[in-house]
């Protein structure tokens, strides 16, 4: 068993982000990309949706 009350399972993707962050992927996306017909809401927001697909991608999640 493998118990280590330190650890954090996320913390690997904290240093990701804030490179992402720094570069301007966020910016780059609210500049770039606009996420329209869907009357769901799904268009709201889309540089959070890329960031947490970048953040999911690079923790092995299948594209």
């Amino acid at each position: 068993m493998f118990d280590e009350p330190n650890l954090i399972a996320g913390a690997g993707l904290v240093p990701l982000i804030r490179l992402a962050e720094r570069a301007g992927l966020p910016a780059l996306v609210g500049d770039r990309l606009r996420i329209e017909g869907t009357g769901s809401g799904a268009g709201a927001n889309p540089a959070t949706k890329v960031m947490t697909l970048v953040a999911a991608m690079c923790a092995g999640a299948a594209a």
